[in-house]
């Protein structure tokens, strides 16, 4: 009788852990990927084509009378540059259909209901130099001894917000601008 207890108890036992091992399961998903090869000497640095620039939370008592925010730095980094000849780096921002209607060159805020009005986004050098949307930012590359490129390049950006001189009423709340950039070698 205690054999045939001992060996309920241990078929009990097996099928507990084989019950077990099915409840458990198998995770299941998909990798996507997912990318871009361009003609050109460079592969810029990922997570650099894509980024968010958090120009953060801004009162409008300092964008009034054509105020500013304070500026932001971002940069767009480039790696495995192969180059030849060239000697600058050339990058173009356009604004992808949000340019501000108030101040033409800089970047609207674009809103829940559409572009904000009062103020708008100023891209410049890393210096402060205002880079018109549509215009050309020229930086040269960095080079090593014998004035070849390096293979590792960083373009260095600013961005604010900036306030219409002419409004006395901002628009309030969250915006998300979105703008391209094409990059050139020369």
């Amino acid at each position: 009788m205690k054999t045939v207890v001992k060996t309920a108890v241990a078929a009990a036992l097996v099928m507990g852990f084989a019950s077990f091992a099915n409840a458990a399961g198998t995770n299941t998903g998909t990798v996507t990927f997912t990318g871009t090869i361009e003609d050109s000497p460079c592969s810029i640095v990922v997570g650099d084509e894509h980024q968010t620039v958090n120009l953060g939370h801004i009162g409008t008592g300092s964008l009034t009378n054509g105020g500013q925010s304070s500026a932001v730095d971002f940069h767009i980094g480039l790696e495995n540059c192969a180059f030849t000849t060239e000697a600058t780096m050339n990058t173009v921002f356009s604004a992808a259909g949000n340019e501000s209607t108030a101040n033409k060159g800089n970047i609207a805020l674009m809103g829940a209901n559409g572009e904000m009005e009062g103020s708008s986004i100023v891209l410049a050098t890393y210096k402060g130099a205002q880079i018109k949307v549509g215009d050309t930012d020229v930086q040269n590359l960095v080079v090593d001894a014998d004035g070849k490129g390096l293979a590792d390049q960083t373009l260095n950006f600013k961005a604010w917000v900036q306030g219409d001189a002419t409004t006395t009423t901002i628009d309030t709340g969250e915006f998300s601008s979105v703008v391209n950039f094409a990059i050139s070698y020369l």
